[in-house]
């Protein structure tokens, strides 16, 4: 009853509340039908599935690691990702079991993954053989100099990948004139230039779009449903 005497009504409105690393939970709150709209919506807002990503490097010189954050730069461009980055040395298994979406970055070595990197997905990951299907992922390499082999770098760490039945990308956009991420993001020893800053930040910004697309449900994250420009070849 209201202060006026006249009768009003209310109702009982039941929000989902659903987090990807949380027991489902349902909330039962008593509040005004004119309310109601705007607290569901509230609801949805404060309740954005968080995707998580793993930037997962092993560094000799500090090359790779400067790649590393970068990568992780990008990431954080696209709202509600929760980014982890790992040294191989200290990483555990459940680092990649725990991510959605993951970017492998490595020395090159003779054309290939580093020693170390592999060694990673022979022991480490053995156990986790056929548990990690689906998830998304990506590569970058830092070589000792151009033509030293850090796109074939990257190529054998999205084979490793696929072999556990990850979902491996490349980039089709440029991040400059004559510069592009089609393998993964590459750089000659320390990733200096515009350009090859920019790449990894591309790497891990189309990463982080990718897992809120397909494993959050966020089509506006799309690239193709974005306003922004992108940069195509000349």
């Amino acid at each position: 009853m209201s202060r006026n005497g006249k009768r009003t009504s209310s109702i009982t409105f039941h929000a989902r509340i659903d987090g990807p690393s949380e027991p489902e939970r349902q909330a039962r709150i008593l509040v005004n039908p004119r309310l109601a709209l705007g607290l569901g919506k509230i609801l949805t807002r404060s309740n954005t599935p968080m995707g998580k990503i793993l930037v997962l490097y092993d560094s000799r010189s500090g090359n790779t690691t400067k790649m590393a954050e970068l990568v992780a730069e990008g990431v954080r461009k696209i709202p509600g990702m929760e980014v982890r980055l790992r040294n191989v040395e200290g990483a555990k298994a459940d680092d990649v079991v725990w991510c959605d979406g993951l970017a492998v970055g490595s020395p090159t070595n003779m054309g290939l993954l580093s020693w170390k990197m592999k060694r990673f997905w022979d022991e480490t990951m053995q156990d986790q053989w056929m548990k990690v299907d689906g998830k998304l992922a990506c590569a970058f390499s830092s070589s000792g100099g151009w033509g030293g082999g850090n796109e074939l770098a990257c190529q054998s760490i999205l084979t490793v990948l696929m072999n556990f039945g990850f979902l491996v990308f490349g980039v089709t956009d440029y991040v400059g004139k004559l510069a592009t991420l089609h393998y993964g993001a590459v750089a000659a020893r320390e990733p200096r230039s515009e350009n090859d800053q920019n790449a990894c930040r591309k790497l891990g910004e189309r990463l982080a779009e990718w897992v809120a697309v397909m494993i959050d449900g966020r089509k506006e994250d799309h690239p193709l449903n974005k306003s922004e420009t992108r940069m195509a070849p000349n």
